[in-house]
């Protein structure tokens, strides 16, 4: 009984079969037809326009990186020596035992020694 059901169930559900193998052929060569259309509008689409606009954003990232640079070595940034900054529990376990693996003095700045 429930099988009787569930069949009836999945023809609901299920398309019906073309008249006729022409017709489903002629829609098979539709769908190519249309499938390498559609795929040489985007091989275009990919090499005319998004290689070109990758190669501006480029251009533009590293203007703003040059002149960031020039800022930066007129003004160079003070250390404000917040209470959260530089906590150290333990000293690291290599040789300079202040800085940490990724320490880089241009932008990680050291407090003002007193001397």
């Amino acid at each position: 009984m429930v099988f009787r059901y569930a069949k009836q169930a999945s023809r609901l559900y299920s398309t019906a079969a073309p008249a006729s193998s022409s017709s489903y052929a002629e829609y098979i060569s539709h769908v190519r037809d249309h499938a390498k259309k559609s795929a040489e509008l985007w091989r275009k689409v990919s090499i005319f326009v998004c290689v070109p606009l990758i190669g501006v954003a480029g251009y533009n990232a590293y203007n703003l990186a040059v002149e960031h640079s020039e800022h930066l070595e007129h003004h160079p940034p003070k250390f404000v020596g917040y209470p959260y900054i530089r906590i150290r529990n333990k000293p690291f376990p290599w040789a300079d035992s202040d800085h940490s693996l990724f320490h880089n003095p241009k932008i990680n700045l050291d407090p003002p020694t007193e001397e």
